[in-house]
């Protein structure tokens, strides 16, 4: 594994991940945490990244 192109590729990955975080963050903050089933699981990671307003 070419650890030079490894690195590039989590340096252009982190402001993903980092957003995604923010997005689950604000996600989970509008909804009660009860009334969350399996299926807004998947639709979180089926959805678009744009959070809906």
């Amino acid at each position: 594994m070419d650890l030079e192109n490894f690195s590039d590729i989590d340096k252009k990955n982190l402001p993903k991940l980092k957003q995604y975080w923010e997005y689950l963050q604000t996600y989970r903050a509008q909804i009660d945490e009860e009334k969350l089933i399996s299926s807004d699981i998947s639709n979180i990671f089926t959805s678009p990244m744009e959070p809906e307003e």
